[in-house]
């Protein structure tokens, strides 16, 4: 097993360096075992040129009986354990009329334990494509979904080839989640990103390597059995990339050496800093694969599958892999899956803080495999903006639940987020400082070009909903902006300025605003084969709120509209009571039906979520509906509270979520339109000076003085019903001058909270509270 454990490894390290030539500068992981376990089936059946060239690649050229021992290889991981889970699995798909050699499929059988499954991939090739990702969701807990994408599997494919494997530990000894704090990573020299870093103090298997000037820790799971294992290069001084050097550096023989426990200090406490983290990677192999010099087995006039049938043309014509990571004070939950388609030296300190770049690696230690490998660059871009905009949510939310505890609520944080972010770009001093802490800016670099992801994810046409985010400003037409403001918020807002005159014309202007905002927010309906449009955001500016004083104004406006994906039936939908408080109630129309959605119950908070998904999966409404009270308190008050970001994202994690229960739904038909003048909530927020002609500091849009803004207007609109949800949003920002059970049961029927989230960027698009029908 030995042999073939170092010819393993040694194809991670050569199909790292590849995969890396082509993303240097992202977050890599894969793993390498399930990828060497799907090509070796395919090995199996090669002869000639095609096999040589396997080999080589593969690096068995050195391990005698290959086959035999991934046998072993897979016995030794798959063996029972209390203390973690671990699998490997293969399995073989061909196609039904295709003549096999029994040999083949009895060599796969006895050292792959891969069964063959006779599907039909001439006659329905995408439900076939789809039974093998099912195959895989099941075999890793749903973490690996839609491994084969449409087209990959044809009419002309006569095998897949496909291996999974699952992992699940808890660390030996466990982070304590109370002290997880938010702190910078340092992507680079220059660049900073917030991650949520866990800490603890323990004497862990560490190295330091004097001549390399890395750092090396192992964290092992419980029994032992597995561990991970971080490579930490040192800060540069230079502005270099050490984790490049390090790349470049790195052997299986040094690796090897390195992580010996031999080799390692197992006495000294060591300080530990490691952020919290989830990755998960597609990989599209074959043409990296052929650039290692396994080129013949993808080219129909070259492979030789013979070992496989004697009829000929059989070649390889993909190879798709996919991994996911997950990193929590716990443990780590990881998941991959692939289809082949067809000398020591003193400790110097005792910190390990893994604050910037870092490579890792998930190892069997029985077997010396490693299992999963992987390099952590960072949390994404958009992951920043995300978590700040969802802080300012909730800021937002609690500021505006002051003044209207017990009414609805409803509002676009990203909206307004996106409106406030505009003006921002101009600011200077201590205004930007001010908008920067109130936004939640400060702990993610470069906002604005982030924000121009954001709109771009968000604006990706899709025939499953209309999901919509605009921008425009309307400036004075007498008055000088600055050009390279006006640049930056065209290219990174796709806001352009319309001229417009509000000191001869205000009135007039303030129509074509709100035209334009209606215009951005409208829906179509179909009634006796007439199109009707209807407007979501009517008169977002109210007459008087613009005038001659006026110079800019800044509009951000957001419009969905989503079928979900499972349609409530219109026929179970019936008159019952909403529960107000514990003396009222207010008739609404119930929907109802019975579905597996995600769903979680945390009687710690007394209190259920719930996910509904809609069509694609990209856009879920997550409702959080506390336990009824039996003492007249009022629960929802109690949650708004207690509710932190943290807490919001690990309830409506969907890994911590049930997915497989039946789920009786009632919720209620609903409709809120909702206007709200944030100025005042701004301020006492800490965002004041922006709001003062005296101490506003706006010279990033304009070298003219005396720029200030004189009102925030937001107004967004929302309609819950059988078929989906459709949602709107504006808001408008005015810069003056002043020189001018087995199931569960999930009933709606008293106050709940509830938001729409794109999945994708994890960002909240909407949020709302609904405490009944006026």
């Amino acid at each position: 097993m030995e042999g073939l454990s170092r010819a393993n490894s040694l194809f991670a390290l050569d199909l790292y360096r590849a995969l890396s030539e082509s993303n240097a500068a992202g977050n890599m992981f894969f793993s390498p075992l399930s990828i060497s376990a799907a090509l070796s089936m395919v090995y199996l059946g090669a002869r000639g040129d095609t096999a040589k060239e396997m080999e080589k690649v593969l690096s068995f050229s050195s391990v005698s009986d290959v086959h035999s021992h991934f046998e072993s290889l897979t016995s030794a991981i798959n063996s029972p354990s209390a203390s973690y889970i671990l699998r490997l699995a293969n399995r073989i798909y061909g196609e039904k009329t295709f003549s096999f050699l029994p040999e083949y499929l009895d060599s796969t059988l006895k050292l792959y334990h891969a069964d063959l499954q006779a599907v039909d991939f001439i006659g329905a090739s995408d439900e076939s494509r789809q039974l093998i990702n099912k195959w895989v969701e099941e075999q890793t807990e749903n973490k690996i979904k839609d491994l084969i994408k449409p087209g990959m599997v044809t009419g002309m494919t006569r095998l897949a080839l496909v291996n999974a494997i699952y992992f699940k530990g808890n660390w030996l000894q466990k982070f304590n989640a109370q002290d997880t704090k938010e702190m910078p990573f340092k992507i680079n020299q220059n660049e900073r990103r917030t991650v949520q870093m866990m800490y603890q103090k323990k004497k862990f298997p560490f190295n330091y390597v004097c001549d390399h000037r890395l750092q090396v820790l192992e964290l092992p799971y419980v029994k032992e059995e597995l561990s991970m294992l971080i490579l930490l290069p040192e800060e540069s001084q230079d502005g270099s990339d050490p984790l490049h050097k390090l790349e470049s550096e790195l052997t299986l023989d040094k690796l090897h050496e390195w992580t010996n426990r031999n080799n390692m200090d197992t006495h000294t406490e060591i300080i530990v800093h490691l952020p919290k983290f989830k990755l998960e990677v597609e990989s599209s192999l074959a043409e990296i694969l052929m650039g290692m010099g396994m080129s013949s087995v993808f080219q129909d006039t070259k492979a030789d599958l013979t070992g496989m049938s004697s009829q000929g043309g059989l070649f390889l014509s993909a190879v798709a892999h996919k991994a996911f990571v997950d990193v929590n004070e716990e443990g780590t939950e990881a998941a991959a899956a692939t289809a082949a388609i067809v000398a020591f030296c003193m400790l110097r300190e005792e910190h390990f803080t893994a604050d910037h770049p870092f490579l890792f690696f998930i190892r069997h230690n029985p077997t010396n495999s490693i299992l999963f490998f992987g390099r952590f660059r960072g949390p994404s871009v958009m992951e920043g903006l995300s978590r700040a905009n969802s802080l300012f949510a909730l800021d937002l939310y609690r500021a505006l639940s002051e003044s209207n505890a017990a009414g609805n609520m409803f509002f676009s944080p990203l909206s307004i987020s996106a409106a406030l972010s505009m003006v921002y770009l101009g600011a200077r001093g201590d205004t930007a400082k001010e908008m920067e802490k109130v936004l939640s800016f400060r702990s993610v670099s470069d906002v604005h070009s982030h924000f121009e992801r954001l709109a771009s994810t968000i604006n990706k046409p899709s025939a499953s909903y209309i999901l919509k985010l605009a921008s425009r400003l309307y400036g004075e037409k007498t008055f000088k902006f600055l050009p390279e403001y006006l640049d930056s918020t065209l290219k990174l807002y796709h806001a352009d300025l319309q001229a417009v005159d509000f000191i001869g014309e205000s009135d007039k202007s303030r129509q074509l605003i709100n035209k334009w905002v209606e215009e951005q927010t409208e829906s179509e309906k179909l009634y006796e084969k007439v199109f009707w449009i209807k407007d979501k955001i009517k008169d977002l500016l109210q007459f008087g709120v613009i005038n001659e004083l006026t110079r800019l104004v800044l509009v951000n406006a957001i419009y969905f509209k989503g079928t979900w994906m499972y349609t409530f039936e219109e026929f179970n939908t019936r008159e019952m009571p909403f529960k107000i408080n514990q003396n009222e109630h207010r008739p609404v129309q119930m929907m109802y039906q019975k579905e597996m959605f995600p769903f979680r119950d945390i009687p710690e908070y007394e209190l259920q979520v719930l996910e509904l998904p809609y069509k694609k999966e990209e856009l879920s409404m997550l409702i959080l509906l506390p336990n009824e009270t039996q003492d007249g308190s009022d629960n929802l008050l109690k949650l708004e509270s207690e509710l932190t970001l943290d807490k919001l994202l690990d309830w409506t994690k969907r890994d911590k979520m049930s997915m497989h229960m039946d789920i009786e739904v009632h919720l209620p038909k609903f409709k809120l339109e909702v206007e709200t003048s944030l100025s005042e909530k701004l301020q006492e927020m800490g965002m004041s000076s922006v709001f003062q002609d005296t101490k506003s500091d706006l010279t990033g849009m304009s070298r003219q003085s005396g720029l200030f803004i004189s009102a925030v207007i937001h107004k967004a609109f929302i309609e819950v019903n059988e078929e989906g949800t459709e949602a709107a949003a504006a808001t408008a920002v005015m810069v003056e001058c002043d020189s001018f059970v087995n199931f569960q049961s999930f009933t709606a029927d008293h106050p709940f909270l509830f938001f729409i989230r794109h999945n994708p960027t994890n960002s909240i698009l909407f949020l709302g509270r609904f405490r009944g029908p006026s």
